[in-house]
């Protein structure tokens, strides 16, 4: 058999695991006093009551563009969500195993969505910022019961500008306008808001949701390494401890 033909058959194989369709419920949401301006960000917060905790609860999640997520303060996702994809006017969504952050009793859900608002060479925006989520097996779904706030603490960085190739913006965080004490369980939620539906979790402008074909970042965090002495045309390295 050619390789050609095999690397054509790999490829139908993947499509045809990472097409398979999952019913949203779901409903696309945003925050009230979004503008759909570009580098905006929004804190969605959601609370649920457990009985027990399922052995697998898998948590369908998609946004335009990047997104954070804490469960009961813990980091569960690091940097989600791809591009928008497979073609330009669908998007990608993750799905992620969140049982291993659940308890009994009640759970925090927290969510930081960055919204980039303009096009690059390998992003179609689609225009409208917000977030879907869907976990069945504890039965949360993202609707007007969720809990949002533009996030005012980030900030343009100024010039230079990014390469005209990408979507994203520079970004400074102005930690007297904003802090991330609203992640952890029990935070007081000032000037959090009823969070704004606009619509179903596949309407458009996000049109079909297709399941991501890649894994989602693994952040280890930063390690511990000693300083090496100085060589000779060597990189001299510095300790970096773990927070």
């Amino acid at each position: 058999m050619k390789k050609s033909t095999i690397s054509l058959i790999l490829i139908l194989l993947s499509f045809t695991v990472f097409s398979q369709e999952f019913r949203w419920t779901a409903k696309r949401i945003t925050d009230t006093e979004g503008q759909n301006e570009s580098n905006s960000w929004i804190d969605y917060i959601a609370t649920i009551d457990l009985s027990q905790v399922p052995e697998k609860a898998i948590a369908n999640i998609a946004c335009d563009s990047k997104y954070w997520m804490w469960i009961n303060g813990e980091l569960a996702v690091f940097e989600g969500q791809l591009k928008r994809g497979p073609t330009p006017s669908d998007t990608y969504f993750d799905q992620v195993d969140i049982a291993p952050f659940l308890k009994k009793g009640k759970n925090t859900i927290a969510i930081l969505l960055w919204y980039f608002g303009k096009d690059g060479f390998s992003h179609n925006s689609s225009g409208e910022m917000g977030l879907a989520f869907q976990c069945d097996e504890i039965g949360l779904i993202s609707d007007e019961n969720w809990k949002s706030k533009l996030d005012k603490g980030f900030e343009y960085a100024g010039r230079p500008n990014p390469n005209y190739r990408l979507s994203e913006s520079h970004v400074r965080f102005n930690a007297r306008e904003g802090s991330f004490g609203w992640i952890q369980p029990g935070a007081e939620l000032k000037g959090f808001r009823d969070a704004k539906v606009i619509g179903n979790a596949e309407d458009s402008p996000w049109n079909r949701l297709v399941a991501r074909p890649t894994p989602l970042w693994k952040n280890y965090g930063l390690k511990e390494y000693e300083n090496q002495d100085e060589i000779p045309d060597s990189l001299i390295t510095y300790n970096k401890i773990q927070s």
